[in-house]
């Protein structure tokens, strides 16, 4: 199923085809490689294109396995789209299907961290529990680190605020001691503990953890990581009534959402730059960047009548 662009022409597939089994799993693990690559960067359009194609060369494979990774890869590139339900699709298959423990690993995760963003979150620590089951019989630190991350933020979800802290800090441990530029994954968690904290009203205390994040999303040029941490730093210095400092981040988190499609991180800016506009009584403005969020939610009415009359910044949590 393509996803971005437009369909493989007959030509492209029947090249593909005629290739033999070696050079076909050669060509998919290249496209793997750079989509993987382009994730990292927050070029999903791109990441999106390589995933299409990559399905391409899988489907013309009689190797399951490769089958098995593009589907999961797919997945993988959805979730970041921000295509939760349609992420979901064909992973519990690969679970099942799979006899490759890290491909198990894979797609388990990233059907947790489907069901999670769908709010399904008993479902989503029980595929957590099996990504995270399959990464100790790999032993592989970094995907145990991974499963770690994101049984933190299941928990975060949950209210479980002190539970989240312990699995990011575990995380956190492996990441710090493992060989390697682990700046990506270590901006990640980073974000993660950072905010939980500053949930548990340990705003200072977290902070540090926020802009260490930063800097290393920003040093590998992660942009979405980059959006994420302003965006939390954003909420976090509006709660310390740094109004200023806020919108800076606030705006720099909305402009990289804007640019790259990131529609959580848009709608989540709308509604901080919202708020720091009541802060300061300024109607006019707090009124036009909640009508952007209306805009959004157009199946909510009076969504920005209620915002305009009710602050709820610590109710909401936007990880």
């Amino acid at each position: 199923m393509p996803i971005g662009g437009t369909h493989d022409s007959a030509d492209e597939v029947h090249t593909i085809v005629t290739r033999s089994p070696d050079h076909l799993r050669s060509q998919y693990s290249l496209l793997q490689r750079q989509c993987r690559e382009a994730v990292h960067h927050g070029r999903l359009q791109r990441a999106a294109d390589l995933a299409r194609r990559g399905l391409t060369v899988a489907s013309c494979s009689t190797d399951l396995t490769i089958r098995h990774k593009a589907t999961t890869n797919h997945s993988m590139v959805l979730l970041e789209m921000g295509r939760i339900d349609e992420a979901e699709q064909g992973l519990r298959e690969v679970v099942l299907a799979s006899t490759d423990n890290e491909t198990i690993c894979r797609a388990a995760f990233y059907l947790a961290s489907s069901l999670r963003r769908q709010k399904r979150l008993g479902r989503a620590h029980f595929f957590a529990r099996t990504a995270s089951e399959r990464a100790a019989e790999l032993k592989d630190p970094l995907w145990r680190a991974r499963c770690h991350n994101l049984m933190g933020n299941i928990e975060l979800n949950r209210g479980g605020l002190d539970l989240a802290l312990e699995q990011y800090r575990r995380a956190l441990a492996i990441w710090e001691t493992s060989p390697g530029d682990q700046r990506f994954a270590l901006a990640i968690v980073l974000d993660n503990l950072g905010y939980c904290l500053t949930l548990k009203k340990k705003v200072r205390e977290g902070l540090p953890y926020l802009a260490r994040a930063l800097a290393y999303a920003r040093e590998t040029g992660d942009r979405r990581t980059e959006a994420e941490c302003r965006q939390d730093l954003a909420h976090t210095l509006m709660s310390l009534g740094a109004v200023h400092a806020a919108r800076d981040n606030a705006r720099t988190a909305l402009a990289i959402g804007e640019d790259l499609e990131y529609r959580d991180i848009v709608q989540n800016c709308f509604y901080i730059l919202g708020e720091l506009a009541a802060m300061e009584e300024d109607d006019e403005e707090r009124d036009y960047w909640f009508t952007q969020l209306q805009t959004l939610f157009p199946d909510v009415p009076h969504l920005r009548e209620f915002l305009g009359m009710f602050d709820v910044s610590d109710l909401l949590t936007f990880h």
